[in-house]
């Protein structure tokens, strides 16, 4: 019987193999991308609610086009921190952080615009990896002892499109978490019962890099 993907590391994999395949190589360039995102986090519970907040994001990049029909592919290995405020009926506050290692992959679609110069847009998965603490206090936000846990890694979708002039490329996209992100603890002094909410970050992103 055929294997099938049944993860997104099975995606990622067939993905990366594609990207090294002579026929589908014929131009590869490497560089450098930057650039920040607004993250917005969302909860399945009314009582807890979150502001928008500006991370950032640096890492090489590859890009692989197949010449003459405008196809093409991206990866790249970011390292991305993302915050996101968030507060209760009450209006305590706290803040909650994402440090993670990230690798998006994507497929383009480029009209040339000259010989030095294209317009594309892009789709593809993303697998993070958490690298800074998995779990944090949110003690700021209400008496009883609550945290947040990160998961150790997630998946999610980017959709987006940009542009390229030279060496320049500049890039816009919405990262959209599939499935839960982490989630909130608390323990009280009466019960030993726990409850909790579970969230995930989306996020909008705007890239710089620079390719050889």
């Amino acid at each position: 019987m055929p294997h099938k993907l049944s993860s997104p590391h099975s995606w990622l994999l067939l993905l990366l193999l594609m990207l090294t395949t002579p026929s589908m190589a014929q131009r590869v360039r490497f560089g450098f991308k930057g650039g920040v995102d607004v993250a917005t986090m969302s909860l399945n519970r009314d009582v807890l609610k979150s502001d928008n907040r500006l991370g950032f994001f640096i890492g090489p990049t590859l890009t692989s086009d197949v010449p003459f029909t405008g196809l093409g592919f991206d990866i790249s290995v970011l390292y991305n921190q993302r915050e996101a405020k968030v507060y209760d009926e009450f209006h305590n506050t706290d803040n909650l952080k994402q440090k993670q290692v990230v690798i998006p992959l994507n497929a383009r679609y480029s009209v040339a615009l000259g010989d030095f110069a294209n317009i594309f847009v892009s789709a593809g998965p993303q697998v993070g990896f958490t690298v800074g603490d998995d779990v944090q206090d949110l003690d700021e936000m209400i008496d009883r002892a609550q945290e947040w846990r990160l998961k150790k890694s997630n998946f999610s979708i980017n959709v987006g499109g940009g542009f390229t002039v030279g060496h320049i490329q500049i890039s816009a996209n919405y990262n959209v978490g599939v499935g839960k992100t982490g989630d909130a603890t608390w323990g009280d002094a009466w019960e030993a019962a726990k409850d909790g909410w579970n969230g995930r970050y989306n996020a909008w992103q705007i890239g710089v890099a620079y390719l050889f």
